[in-house]
């Protein structure tokens, strides 16, 4: 860009005042370029570093900090997020940045549940309450919008947004219909459509996504969305609920190292229990078929001296289900009136029933199988 100085000269005072034209400058906080798609590229870039650099704080955060993954997810929701998306409402926001930030913020909801990254992303959503990137984006937009259109708006603000409404050359608003074509939305109706609509399409769009995927086929559904489960906390218990909940709890199904001591087809995925090979190598054999591990079933005590099997015959006979997935969910969290110290019971009783499961499929091996933690 050409340098230029303009020359300004004060009549009443006499005094000549010199601008020197600049490529950027700050207004409320945001980096303003000379065009918009300048400064648009250049708040992208600062939103991803700014994403990436909290997530990184959150992550060394110490683990002396009290309830530390609630206060981990306190941080993200009320801190992190409102300076990552600060004057987003007012700037195009491309889908392709809103996908970039969603993955970052994934890795670190992943970290907290304590499970793989090959988790379904609407785990993260269901149970720490974290709404998705473009979710949040296109609310934040939606406020703005409707703030401006509303009879307190600012006239000078509703007269650009209807130039902007008006021509289709302008990016701004291309780029807000395809946030609202994401939830089959549009601006003609936009008067009716509210923050709340927004966050009723975003959770029905996840629960779709749950009811196609397997891998989340024990998880129970909170009736509140958007909130933290109350199970998750900083202990081995609550992850390895989470890991059952996701059916990530690590029986070595996808570990090139297990697959030498075991049946398996293709880039060392075990498909057949190693102890019984009489079903699939998963979380629901484990608890309701194998009957190498019914023993530990039997034995390892869940909660009130009670058995994990003894339980899992109780909720069958009280609930009279057959559905070996339905049962399973009662007892990972979704039985009425369960307590937390029953929760922390059944979480331990996992841990050891997964440790267990490596110590008979080291005997069957003979060769010592240990359990990799996550």
């Amino acid at each position: 860009m050409e340098d230029w100085v303009w020359s300004l000269l004060d009549l009443n005072e006499g005094i000549l005042t010199e601008l020197e034209t600049v490529d950027q400058y700050k207004y409320l906080g945001i980096k303003q370029k000379i065009t918009v798609k300048r400064t648009m590229n250049a708040r992208m870039e600062d939103m991803k570093m700014k994403a990436k650099s909290y997530v990184n704080a959150i992550m060394r955060t110490t683990k002396t900090v009290p309830d530390k993954s609630e206060v981990l997810v306190k941080m993200w929701e009320n801190v992190a997020i409102p300076a990552i998306l600060y004057g987003v409402e007012a700037l195009p926001t491309p889908l392709d940045l809103a996908s970039e930030l969603e993955t970052i913020q994934l890795i670190l909801g992943k970290w907290i549940l304590g499970v793989p990254r090959s988790t379904a992303n609407s785990f993260v959503y269901l149970e720490l309450g974290f709404k998705p990137m473009i979710t949040r984006i296109l609310m934040t937009k939606l406020s703005f919008y409707l703030r401006i259109k509303s009879a307190n708006g600012c006239k000078l603000s509703k007269k650009c947004l209807e130039l902007q409404e008006a021509d289709d050359s302008f990016v701004y608003m291309r780029n807000f219909k395809e946030y609202l074509s994401h939830y089959d939305l549009d601006v003609t109706g936009i008067d009716q459509t509210t923050p709340k609509l927004v966050l009723g399409k975003a959770h029905q769009k996840i629960l779709n996504d749950v009811s196609e995927k397997s891998s989340l086929r024990l998880l129970p559904l909170s009736l509140k969305p958007w909130k933290c489960q109350k199970y998750i906390e900083e202990s081995r218990w609550s992850k390895t609920l989470s890991q059952f909940r996701s059916m990530n709890a690590g029986l070595g199904n996808r570990d090139t190292y297990y697959k030498n001591f075991a049946v398996y087809v293709g880039e060392g995925r075990i498909l057949h229990c190693p102890l019984c090979l009489d079903g699939d190598n998963d979380e629901i054999h484990l608890l309701t078929s194998c009957r190498v591990m019914r023993k530990h079933r039997y034995a390892i005590k869940a909660e009130l001296n009670r058995s994990i099997e003894e339980i899992l015959v109780r909720l069958k006979c009280t609930y009279r289900i057959d559905d070996s997935c339905h049962l399973l969910r009662l007892f990972l969290g979704q039985e009425r009136r369960l307590n937390r110290y029953q929760l922390i019971a059944r979480g331990a009783s996992l841990t050891k029933l997964v440790n267990s499961f490596f110590e008979e499929w080291s005997v069957k091996a003979g060769r010592q199988l240990p359990r990799r933690y996550k």
